[in-house]
């Protein structure tokens, strides 16, 4: 974990609190700690309707979680589609493909990618699983 890392404080107690940090290089994806008070820092309370939204689905969070899921990718990487799929096809694209990646960081380990074509560029959300780094 990084200095300055944001998270959601989910248990606190004297001396440790459950924290559920929030991975800015992949939204959505979490990982939860449990962190000696000394080294948190209060930044604001969450907004009521937000924090009672948490509150009602920690059950539905792996505690567990103790990592961020890891990516090699970063923002204008080249990258290659290496899996055919319908919903590519559909847009166009083929395996083999090459494009860029558009966005700082992955969503739900999904990536925006910008594909150059004769007829114009294809612009989609790609699985990082279906890209190779090229």
């Amino acid at each position: 974990m990084k200095d300055g890392s944001y998270g959601i404080a989910l248990e606190t107690n004297q001396d440790v609190s459950t924290v559920m940090f929030l991975n800015f290089k992949n939204h959505g994806d979490y990982c939860i700690r449990e962190v000696g008070n000394y080294a948190l820092e209060y930044v604001q309370d969450l907004p009521e309707d937000f924090a009672l939204q948490i509150k009602n689905k920690i059950q539905e969070f792996d505690i567990e979680k103790k990592n961020f899921e890891t990516s090699s990718f970063e923002q204008f990487d080249n990258v290659m589609l290496i899996n055919e799929k319908a919903k590519y096809l559909k847009e166009g694209l083929e395996m083999g493909d090459i494009g860029m990646l558009n966005s700082e960081y992955a969503i739900l380990g999904k990536w925006e990618v910008m594909f150059p074509k004769n007829h114009g560029d294809i612009c989609m959300v790609v699985d990082e699983k279906d890209l190779k780094k090229i």
